[in-house]
């Protein structure tokens, strides 16, 4: 999975389960120009995720940039 359009800013991704369960949390350095980050659709823990509907929030550090909410669908 690939995030684009990331802010040029440090920003935290965070992938959620539909009810809610944290899957992994990804830092991206916007502030090098580079504007998406790459997910290889494994767990916190290590485990490859389960086909599904998943959350994502991406948060800037820089107060320019609001904090954005997507989801996407897993199908394996």
């Amino acid at each position: 999975v690939a995030f684009t359009n990331l802010p040029a800013a440090n920003n935290t991704i965070k992938i959620y389960t539909v009810s809610g369960d944290l899957v992994q949390v990804i830092s991206h350095n916007g502030l090098t120009g580079v504007g998406h980050q790459s997910w290889n659709l494994m767990s916190r823990n290590g485990q490859e995720i389960v086909s599904g509907v998943y959350l994502y929030t991406v948060q800037a550090d820089d107060d320019r940039f609001e904090d954005f909410v997507g989801k996407f669908v897993v199908v394996r």
